[in-house]
């Protein structure tokens, strides 16, 4: 069909040829997805007890270290201790004081009874004050 002029010869419209790679599909390793509830325990276990608890600060002795009887294995956080300790302290100075000044008021008291300048009411009451801070 060839028209006005045109060649027999010409070429049909054909589309441009496209590169594409291609690749060879394999079956490849998959990663290992098993899911599974559980508990870690360790190898070995020891069941420590001790007389005092606190936070560890320092631990002298390595795992699987051989200790001695006796030997400190760890040191706890004793400021909790140190302000008990304190505490204490400040009360048992205080009662001590409280002590000094109920014999003091018993042996002004006991004098004061001897020549009748108080009631024997009132020594009871100091008496039993001192008894008290004893």
């Amino acid at each position: 069909y060839a028209a006005k002029g045109e060649a027999a010869s010409a070429k049909p419209d054909v589309p441009e040829a496209k590169l594409v790679k291609a690749v060879t599909v394999k079956p490849a390793p998959q990663a290992d997805s098993r899911l599974a509830i559980g508990e870690i325990r360790p190898q070995r276990e020891s069941d420590l007890g001790f007389r005092l608890s606190g936070k560890l600060v320092q631990r002298m002795a390595a795992v699987g270290q051989m200790v001695r009887k006796g030997e400190v294995l760890a040191r706890i956080e004793d400021q909790d201790y140190r302000n008990r300790l304190r505490s204490a302290e400040a009360d048992v100075a205080a009662a001590q004081a409280v002590l000094v000044e109920a014999r003091a008021a018993e042996a002004r008291l006991g004098a004061l009874l001897a020549k009748g300048f108080t009631t024997r009411a009132n020594y009871d009451a100091t008496l039993k004050n001192l008894r008290s801070a004893q």
